[in-house]
């Protein structure tokens, strides 16, 4: 009989230590039948050398192919293997491989701040601290924040009672952060029958522990917890030093005892196995600590504003920031495409959520094909900012219905009750997708040959005759989101003959956002899946792109802003452009003149009952002729612009597309006898419209010919928005498109 089996396997061969690599399976003998070929039935097996020989570890997966090889692995060699039935103990269905020292993981310190973000150590009973811990090579991961109290006088405190508070903090941009109330502490004075206390020393610690891990299914780890070892004196002494085990090598093990560690409190886990409940002391890598002081008759430090309550100026601090929106939100991801409420609303919802916000951006970019639109999706069976469907609405007490009739911002309150649910199993990048796209794979992101889709998943009936959700989602998945179509170009190119008789490609058919497995439809009945790892290279192109598309401009200094509505004419829909100079220097790729201010603005669309509904943070309105507005293919002047009346929009074609971009661009003209600079002008043909952004690595908004150019995901938002707008409100004319300063 012909072997089966994995026949090769690949993948990085020189790891860094404290890096996941995932490995995978290039090719299968021949004779291996197609229901057998399904990387959940292969087993990874580490082997490690010893004394020449390659023995046995106790680390085997089952259909799990990443490995992280930690601290001191770079000095031995190790080998993987890749079976159904067992081992072969030779290529190409092993790879030998060494792994190499990576960069040592630090906390580099802890500083005390005020909630106003200013470093201090003297603070008030009656406000916040927080703690920030600067970290290298420790990228999220989660670090221990411990506050507690000094008992510098030694009179008779238990040990038992010197921790105050404790939080988690998740390391992001290589920093780590927890904010503690300071009443606490207080209270726990109070307790114990001191409530008159001036002033209080505390600390606040910071480490990052190496888990104990297990492959074993019958283990389950608990969330950890403090084992205290109080003396049995009436009024005792700091219990004597214990030993907190370090991890080999680690920054810890060249450090001396903490102040926690010398007060006696040594941190551990609790598991069971096999009914027995033992505990395993954790293993520190580092630490930090910082020390302050807590005074009754000191001031709080002022808050940061925020528009909700007054700010408290002291003579002797710093003076807050004026623009909020750029201090604390500038480094969102996607946070162009989006106002600062809406950037806002995701940082509180993120940390509401213990989540970093970048993921919740990410998200919701993929799933509104990056238009953050609350009506995304209208007219299909999945809407919204994170298109939810009728079973995901009324799981969160709503409806598809009254989802549409909400802003972004207020959307986020159910995207946050829905993700709320399954936060706890939500530890990747690909798993805080999945519990938008998959549910029930949330936890499973780091298994990256995990089947999400499988075109001949079983197709399972309740009693009713009514397909099974589950069943319907595996089978029906996998055509419905080509996205994710990384095994090669071949699925993308599968053609499908449509009911009118068209051919068109899988690819073809999702840029067009068709449904191509309806009733009349020619099925594709071949094979495919679709892996976690094809989930997260799509979503990680997401989170990368957005990084290019941060916030440029900001709206700062808004009670100092006119709140007066624009004067429009009733019964009409209507565009404003309110121009807006950056104060910076302005080069384009095209070579143009360079400029002391980049002439940048926002876009408002008005309905027909002088409603906003549409918003885009950024447009660019320079042309390539210089800033004289009177000039041919100069900057768009000042002034009302009557929209076409009979064809609002233009379609691009075969000579214009790159100029124009693949959307519709609208189309106003200046109105004779204004005497505004657009009138005087004697200018035409001016447009907004998207272009010259496919086919860059890197996307910019580049000069025009005398127009105002958008993104071309922002084209298409406004044409669709029209669309849609038109089909409800047929005798709806339009109106005017206003420029100002």
């Amino acid at each position: 009989m012909s072997k089966q089996g994995v026949y090769k396997i690949s993948g990085n061969t020189k790891p860094k230590v404290g890096e996941t690599v995932t490995y995978t399976i290039d090719e299968w003998y021949p004779a291996t039948p197609r229901e057998k070929r399904n990387p959940a039935l292969v087993t990874w097996h580490l082997f490690k050398k010893v004394n020449g020989s390659f023995v046995p570890t106790t680390i085997k997966k089952k259909g799990i192919s990443s490995f992280t090889f930690q601290n001191t692995a770079y000095k031995n060699t190790y080998r993987i293997e890749a079976y159904l039935h067992e081992p072969e103990g030779k290529a190409p269905m092993a790879l030998e491989v060494q792994p190499q020292q990576g960069d040592v993981p630090r906390i580099n310190g802890i500083q005390l701040k005020y909630a106003d973000n200013t470093p201090g150590n003297v603070f008030s009973f009656t406000e916040k601290l927080i703690a920030e811990s600067q970290c290298t090579g420790l990228e999220g991961k989660y670090l221990t924040f411990t506050l507690w109290e000094d008992d510098i006088q030694g009179n008779g405190h238990d040990a038992r009672n010197m921790q105050i508070d404790r939080k988690k903090g998740k390391v992001i941009s290589g920093v780590a952060k927890a904010e503690f109330t300071l009443t606490s502490a207080l209270m726990k004075k109070a307790m114990q029958g001191e409530t008159d206390v001036k002033q209080l020393e505390f600390y606040v610690t910071v480490e990052y522990y190496e888990h104990k891990k297990h492959a074993s299914g019958n283990v389950h780890i608990n969330t950890p917890q403090e084992i205290y070892i109080p003396s049995n004196k009436p009024k005792p002494k700091p219990a004597p030093p214990n030993s907190q085990p370090k991890v080999e090598g680690s920054p810890a093990e060249q450090k001396g005892p903490s102040q926690k560690e010398k007060k006696g409190i040594i941190e551990t886990t609790t598991e069971t196995i096999s009914g027995v409940v033992s505990k395993i002391e954790k293993k520190i890598y580092d630490w930090g600590e910082a020390k302050g002081t807590v005074k009754k008759d000191q001031k709080p430090a002022p808050p940061p504003p925020s528009g909700k309550s007054p700010t408290v100026v002291n003579a002797n601090s710093k003076a807050p920031s004026t623009c909020i929106c750029k201090e604390q939100y500038k480094d969102l991801i996607w946070g162009g495409k989006v106002s600062c409420e809406f950037r806002k609303k995701v940082v509180e919802v993120a940390k509401r959520l213990e989540k970093d916000p970048n993921l919740l951006m990410a998200g919701m970019a993929l799933e509104t094909g990056k238009t953050f639109s609350p009506t995304a999706g209208k007219g299909t069976s999945y809407v919204g900012l994170i298109q939810f469907g009728d079973a995901a609405a009324e799981s969160v007490g709503t409806t598809r219905t009254e989802l549409l009739k909400m802003t972004a911002v207020q959307q986020l309150d159910y995207v946050e009750k829905y993700l709320a649910k399954k936060k706890d199993k939500i530890n990747t990048l690909t798993d805080f997708y999945l519990s938008i796209l998959m549910p029930v794979d949330v936890g499973k992101g780091n298994q990256p040959n995990h089947i999400v889709f499988d075109n001949k998943y079983p197709l399972a009936y309740t009693k009713s005759g009514k397909l099974t959700d589950l069943s319907k989602s595996r089978h029906y998945g996998y055509r419905q989101n080509p996205a994710f179509f990384f095994e090669g170009e071949l699925h993308k190119n599968i053609k499908v003959k449509r009911s009118n008789g068209k051919t068109q490609t899988f690819q073809e058919l999702y840029n067009e956002k068709k449904v191509w497995f309806e009733n009349g439809e020619k099925q594709y009945d071949g094979e495919g899946k679709t892996y976690i790892w094809e989930i997260e290279k799509s979503i990680s192109k997401f989170y990368e792109e957005g990084k290019l598309n941060k916030v440029k401009l900001f709206e700062c200094n808004k009670s100092e802003t006119s709140t007066a509505k624009p004067t429009l004419d009733k019964g009409t829909w209507n565009v404003i452009i309110t121009e807006n100079y950056t104060g910076s220097k302005c080069t384009h790729i095209e070579r143009t003149e360079v400029r002391k201010n980049c002439r940048r603005g926002k876009i408002e669309v008005y309905d027909h009952n002088q409603k906003i509904v549409l918003t885009f943070k950024d447009c660019l309105l320079e042309g390539i002729a210089g800033e004289d507005h009177m000039k041919t293919n100069s900057d768009v002047p000042f002034g009302e612009f009557q929209i076409n009346q009979s064809t609002p929009f233009y379609q691009s074609n075969k000579d214009n597309i790159k100029s124009y971009g693949p959307n519709p661009r609208l189309v106003f003209e200046p109105i004779a006898g204004n005497k505004d600079e657009a009138a005087k002008s004697g200018r035409s043909a001016i447009r907004i419209h998207g272009g010259r952004q496919e086919g860059y690595e890197i996307k910019t908004l580049k000069r025009t010919q005398g127009c105002i150019r958008v993104w071309d995901d922002d084209a298409k938002a406004l044409y669709d928005w029209w669309v849609e707008f038109k089909k409800n409100n047929p005798n709806v004319k339009p109106g005017k498109v206003t420029i100002k300063k």
